[in-house]
């Protein structure tokens, strides 16, 4: 991903407190009352003990980050190291306003703060591909106890490991993220969890072997941000609406204390009953919605917010670079805004037809009217199938469009609405919706999303091609609207991860699950679309990543040799390249960017930080790193 700028310099030292500047500038942070003599008795303490800080400031498990110095750098005229810096109790981040629920696992609800809450609050087997060794003791591959079962892991849970309630992590919270991914619609990652037939725990449920009907050569996406199944198995739809309002129970370093959707507030506090090595260094995290430019500037300015990851807004980056002693940067997250077109469709049944829908889009006109702004827009390289030149990988967000591609693309709207495509001769859009309007789906939660389809369906109207939005949520969208027929196309976030879980989840046939059986080997894949008669084509069936309902057998050996190991993605990429372009399924609308604000007075762990800063062209995972921060309550 390529940076769209790079750090505006500090007038100030990185690290607030080390010039008067910072101080006066900004006062200090907004913490947590501290009384007088408590600190004097803290100190009184220390002193005659020797006893450690009560915040830990050991590495975590996996994590390369350092603890912050009990002291700043010394002086390097003098020698001589300042006087003691005293750490707040509470850092305020700045955010997003909060629209949807927290659930990471659904399309839906995949934001950057819902990631990076899950980061903080939930447990999973692995941590950025490296095994989580608070959660899990070990991962080992097992001789399969049948000649039926392809591969089995065995994961060894911590014996301490237990939710924020008291209730131990076990299988049954592995069985229960299973059984809910391969039986949700609208899920991310599902291809993965979709090639397990079985699930076996021993050894009170901390012994958990996975049998799979195929091999999955990766298994480190797998049982990630486990959910409590002790509070939500027995809840009606408690995987797409239990985690709504809040998160139940926590299994990482913070748990979710409150959660004031009137004040736009989330507060995080330090789990007790987190069993590692390194708890939170920061009693409270609270993340507060930034409705304004203005409002962002002024709370940091006056000391009250200290960092902040935001959707930019037109002046967003200008004001913030404005001010002194604080780091600016704008960055990609690996998602994007993209309409999927259903092959499922009365309307939008064939190639030809979805590519004169997707050449009457002007993707530019889309970015600016969905996001309210000018500024910041990475729009995604040309349209697949429309011969603006656009490789395979570009589906997935890579790539920057140029005004000469979208000339292209609106010289082929003119083409097409005029009868002058140059391909065989067949229904045309405008003969295709003679008996209903094409329907374009989103989730009401979803502002851009929901902006977005009410802009293509402005501009279809100016070509004569009547079109509606419809408003759903995006669980029914994907296993309802989508399959059925009633919706021919869905806008929506989805990431734009290249690997092979990835591309699997968006090609792989939907399948079909008896819900009443989930963990045994029942899932049925659909036949190929081509094959089946227009009756069959209707039947539903849950569509995970896999929105546009693509199905082909040839395609699937291909898919399934990638999740195996049999094959690389460099090696398959060209027959996915040849799909994505011949079959017109997405049109990509917008990359997902971030605006990255570090301000005076929160000190990122080194390591974190000059990771980050090394890597200009990596997308944004910081905020994920918030429960080893710091923040200087008083500069001395």
């Amino acid at each position: 991903m390529s940076v769209l700028s790079s750090w505006i310099p500090a007038t100030g030292a990185f690290r607030a407190g080390t010039g008067d500047s910072a101080t006066s500038r900004f006062g200090s942070l907004r913490v947590t009352a501290v009384v007088a003599s408590s600190v004097l008795a803290m100190i009184l303490t220390a002193c005659s003990s020797g006893d450690p800080t009560p915040l830990p400031v050991a590495p975590a498990a996996g994590s390369s980050s350092v603890g912050p110095h009990p002291f700043p750098d010394e002086d390097t005229a003098t020698g001589v190291a300042p006087g003691p810096v005293s750490l707040a109790q509470e850092i305020t981040i700045g955010i997003d306003p909060l629209d949807g629920g927290f659930n990471p696992h659904l399309i839906a609800q995949d934001s950057a703060f819902v990631q990076a809450l899950a980061d903080l609050v939930l447990p999973g087997a692995y941590v950025n591909g490296e095994l989580n060794t608070d959660l899990v003791e070990s991962v080992e591959f097992i001789e399969p106890p049948s000649p039926g079962v392809a591969q089995t892991v065995r994961y060894e849970l911590h014996p301490s490991a237990q939710w924020s309630d008291g209730t131990p992590i076990t299988g049954a919270d592995f069985s229960y993220l299973r059984d809910s991914m391969v039986s949700t619609p609208g899920v991310i990652g599902a291809a993965g969890y979709e090639q397990i037939s079985a699930i076996r725990t021993s050894g009170g449920g901390r012994t958990i072997d996975v049998d799979f009907r195929r091999r999955v050569a990766d298994v480190t996406g797998l049982f990630d941000h486990l959910l409590p199944s002790h509070l939500l198995r027995d809840t009606t739809d408690g995987f797409t609406t239990g985690l709504n309002e809040s998160i139940p129970a926590a299994g990482g370093r913070y748990t979710v204390d409150q959660v004031d959707r009137q004040r736009g507030v989330v507060v995080l506090v330090r789990n007790d009953r987190f069993w590692g090595s390194d708890p939170a260094r920061t009693e409270t995290l609270v993340f507060r919605e930034i409705r304004s430019v203005q409002q962002g500037v002024q709370m940091l300015r006056s000391g009250q917010v200290g960092y902040f990851d935001l959707t930019p807004a037109e002046t967003t980056f200008e004001a913030f670079s404005l001010l002194p002693d604080t780091r600016v940067s704008v960055r990609e997250r690996e998602a994007r805004l993209e309409l999927t077109m259903s092959v499922t469709s009365p309307i939008l049944s064939t190639a030809a037809l979805r590519r004169e829908f997707a050449a009457l889009i002007d993707r530019e006109v889309v970015a600016r009217l969905a996001t309210g702004r000018s500024t910041d827009l990475n729009i995604p390289g040309g349209v697949p199938g429309t011969g603006d030149g656009t490789a395979f990988s570009d589906a997935f967000g890579q790539g920057t469009s140029t005004p000469e591609k979208e000339t292209n693309i609106s010289a082929q709207a003119d083409a097409a609405s005029s009868g002058g495509s140059a391909g065989p001769a067949g229904p045309t859009l405008e003969s295709a919706i003679r008996n209903r309007p094409l329907r374009i789906a989103a989730d009401p939660s979803d502002r851009t999303a929901t902006a977005a389809a009410n802009t293509i369906v402005d501009l279809l109207s100016r070509k004569n091609i009547t079109a509606e939005v419809v408003l759903a949520p995006f669980t029914e969208i994907a296993g309802e609207l989508l399959p059925s027929g009633d919706a021919d196309a869905v806008v929506g976030r989805r990431r734009s991860t290249i690997d092979p879980v990835a591309v699997a989840d968006r090609f792989l046939c939907p399948i079909a699950v008896d819900p009443s059986d989930v963990t045994a080997d029942t899932a049925d894949r659909a036949t190929d679309v081509s094959s089946v008669s227009s009756s069959s084509r209707k039947r539903p069936v849950i569509r995970s990543g896999n929105l546009s309902g693509i199905c082909a057998r040839k395609l699937d050996g291909t898919l399934m040799s990638v999740l195996s190991g049999e094959k690389t993605l460099d090696e398959v990429l060209p027959e996915l390249r040849a799909v994505e372009q011949s079959e017109m399924l997405t049109v990509p609308l917008l990359a997902e960017t971030r605006i990255i604000v570090l301000g005076p007075g929160i000190v990122v762990p080194d390591a974190d930080i000059e990771e980050w800063s090394a890597h200009p062209g990596t997308t944004t995972g910081l905020l994920s790193t918030a429960a080893g921060w710091t923040a200087e309550e008083e500069q001395r």
